[in-house]
C-alpha cells in the first residue's frame, strides 16, 4: 500500500513540476519579446481575447 502511495506521489509531483517549467518558459519568452518590442511574438503568446494597448 505504501509503495502505491509513494509512486502516486512521485507521478503527481513530476506532472506539477513539468507544468511549472512550461509556465516559466512562457513567461520568459513574453518578457524577452516585451523588452525587444516584438509585437508579433507578444501577440502569439497572449490569448486572442486579450487587448494589447499603449498608454
Amino acid at each position: 500500500m505504501r509503495t502505491i502511495i509513494v509512486l502516486l506521489f512521485l507521478v503527481v509531483s513530476n506532472c506539477i513540476q513539468a507544468q511549472n517549467k512550461e509556465a516559466q518558459n512562457a513567461i520568459e519568452k513574453f518578457f524577452l519579446a516585451f523588452h525587444a518590442k516584438d509585437t508579433m511574438t507578444l501577440k502569439s503568446l497572449c490569448d486572442k481575447k486579450m487587448i494589447l494597448q499603449t498608454i
